[in-house]
């Protein structure tokens, strides 16, 4: 027993160093131990930020394979030292190969990972997604079960489907993702955890919108209510949805969940018909804010220049943060002809959560990259796609420039300072930049994507992400490149070697004083 404790505690203290190591050194980009590629996307600040690479594309795990164009993310704590990652693969219909819930079919999937939350070893793999059926019940079979092209994701917290104070809901733990495929895309909940787990569900209150899903997003905070956002990436422009439901504590986990019996609404920006890029909600001069209603007549809506990730605010539940993407802005490449793009960063407040319908208020924080009147000094992001928040009021921002020769970015913007920060880049020795070529088999086309905070499993300022490298690998399993990463904001390097020594020393002097407890016995 004391051998065992004694080991356990030496166990301890050499990750505390190693860890110490890990925050202070000035290289900051990392590959893990599973992972056979050194990071896609680095820290342009190796003081501030370190990247480290788990896992590549056409890497093994326990006999399971990394597919390629991963997405959306999600990720918890396993309890035991591991943590589990869900990872959508954007592969169209038409493309891969057969998965568990479709052997003889192909298209996008779900990839469902243990990884060693210490050493980042991942552990092994397997298909997330097993059995698929209608909200009803139906069980979906042949080309049915040929999913295009999933594509941001979204593990709310428990919280954002069960209820503590009522008992209503499930306390199932339930992974959103859609369709990112044309007017005939669909919603789905799968369910990860419980006695459905493996089961995934079409969500027919999402369906004749004629939407591009990129992402379903649930209010961790709802209270029987359940919220949830449904972001629109239909091009050029399309109009963005909020699904509201009542949780329940009958029928099926999505049934209990609250995402069967409610009433799909459309976002109505009072006298906007359609965003400017020019105006934002204005006409004919720039208007940033205004006041937004939701309407259960769909027509009504109004439409925003591609509408890509969003997140709730997890210090304030009636607060809801979203990007447009618009279009590229070349006025950084000056190989190209001038065309103005205007990415904005959105916050919507909602009165009343209790009444959704009742809207709120709609501002632009962030817009354009050329000529900001908000931020005029700063360089903005350009197409902006994946974002996550945490709970210090940052927002991580991702672009996607979609095989452009700009080099796409990650930023940091914070919603209390107002502060906009640019953290990383990718590899320009692999992917390029203005007026620098790529390295084969690396081209131009490149996209970080699906960044969510994980401060839950490994403390403050850590987050996921994965990396999406448009090259073909010739292979129908992988067909096309990508990385899983973990970022970190590393800590001031004597904060760091504080709390670990101190750490150390109380754990040690613990296991001593125990030790003489029994001597004394």
């Amino acid at each position: 027993m004391v051998t065992c404790n004694v080991r356990r505690w030496m166990k301890w203290v050499a990750m505390c160093v190693f860890a110490a190591g890990f925050a202070t050194t000035a290289e900051a980009q990392y590959k893990g131990p599973s992972s056979s590629a050194t990071p896609y996307v680095l820290p342009l600040n190796p003081a501030k930020y370190s990247t480290t690479s788990i896992l590549t594309v056409g890497d093994t795990a326990g006999g399971y394979k990394m597919a390629g164009i991963p997405d959306g993310l999600g990720a918890f704590d396993n309890g035991n030292g591991t943590f589990t990652v869900l990872m959508n693969h954007e592969i169209a219909s038409g493309v891969g190969t057969g998965r568990t819930h479709n052997p003889g079919g192909n298209g996008a999937f779900v990839s469902e990972w243990i990884i060693d939350k210490y050493t980042l070893k991942v552990l092994g793999g397997q298909d997330l997604i097993q059995t698929v059926k209608t909200d009803t019940g139906t069980v979906l079979t042949g080309s049915a079960l040929n999913f295009s092209r999933f594509c941001s994701a979204d593990l709310p917290a428990t919280s954002a489907f069960y209820n503590a104070n009522t008992g209503l809901g499930t306390q199932a733990r339930i992974f959103m993702n859609g369709e990112e495929s044309g007017s005939s895309s669909r919603a789905l909940a799968n369910i990860v955890t419980g006695s459905e787990a493996h089961t995934s569900y079409v969500l027919s209150k999402f369906s004749g919108t004629g939407a591009s899903w990129e992402n379903l997003l649930a209010n961790p905070n709802s209270g029987n209510k359940t919220i949830v956002a449904a972001s629109n990436d239909t091009s050029p422009s399309g109009k963005n949805y909020f699904y509201v439901g009542t949780k329940t504590d009958t029928g099926t986990e999505i049934d209990k969940a609250g995402l069967t019996n409610g009433t799909l609404f459309t976002v109505k920006v009072d006298g906007v018909t359609a965003e400017s890029r020019a105006n934002a909600l204005g006409t004919s001069t720039p208007d940033y804010d205004g006041h937004f209603t939701l309407s259960s007549n769909l027509s009504e809506g109004t439409s925003f220049l591609r509408s890509e990730d969003g997140v709730w605010d997890p210090n304030s539940p009636n607060d809801y943060y979203f990007v447009t993407t618009d279009r590229l802005d070349t006025h950084d490449d000056p190989s190209l002809a001038t065309q103005a793009g205007n990415s904005r960063l959105w916050h919507m407040h909602f009165d009343d959560l209790e009444h959704p319908e009742l809207g709120g208020r709609i501002e632009a924080l962030l817009t354009g990259i050329s000529t900001d009147p908000l931020h005029p000094d700063l360089t903005q992001p350009n197409m902006m796609d994946n974002i996550t928040m945490d709970q210090y009021g940052n927002i991580l921002i991702q672009e996607d420039v979609g095989n452009a020769a700009h080099n796409g970015k990650v930023f940091i913007y914070n919603v209390n300072t107002k502060q906009l920060t640019m953290i990383a880049d990718h590899d320009q020795s692999r992917f390029g930049d203005i007026g620098q070529a790529a390295t084969s088999p690396f081209n131009r086309d490149e996209e970080s994507s699906g960044i969510i905070d994980v401060s839950s499993i490994f403390g403050k300022g850590h987050y996921l992400f994965v990396d999406q490298a448009h090259y073909s690998t010739g292979d129908a399993y992988t067909v096309e490149g990508g990385q899983l990463l973990l970022l970190r904001v590393v800590p001031e390097p004597k904060s760091v070697l504080l709390f670990l020594t101190g750490a150390a020393v109380l754990v040690g002097g613990n296991w001593l004083s125990r030790r003489r407890r029994m001597a004394a016995l």
